[in-house]
């Protein structure tokens, strides 16, 4: 299990995602942190961008799977892909996920 973790910069994106999620069951449920504020450092100098980060919980063997459908509607700039691997966690959150066989024969 992986905590998928998408950085947007518009709200367009961030809804467009947090749906695709949702649709193709990757996640259960996902959380939307809107308007944050991310620093970047370029030399000397230091920039404040908000954008909006998307969290959920999803199968390690759904990431390039994931990566790859927002980058076909998204570029790299726009919305930035991450996970974190969960070595523990309650089992029940992968229940409801999508089973790969199943939904590719259904849809």
């Amino acid at each position: 299990m992986l905590h998928l973790q998408v950085y947007c910069k518009s709200d367009e994106s961030t809804h467009k995602v947090r749906d695709l999620l949702l649709f193709h069951r990757f996640a259960k449920t996902v959380e939307v942190d809107w308007n944050r504020s991310r620093f970047v450092s370029s030399g000397a100098k230091i920039t404040e961008e908000k954008i909006n980060k998307i969290s959920c919980i999803t199968k390690a063997a759904f990431f390039d799977e994931i990566q790859e459908l927002i980058h076909q509607n998204y570029s790299k700039e726009e919305v930035e892909v991450f996970s974190v691997p969960l070595i523990s966690f309650d089992w029940s959150l992968s229940e409801g996920l999508r089973d790969d066989d199943k939904f590719r024969k259904s849809a």
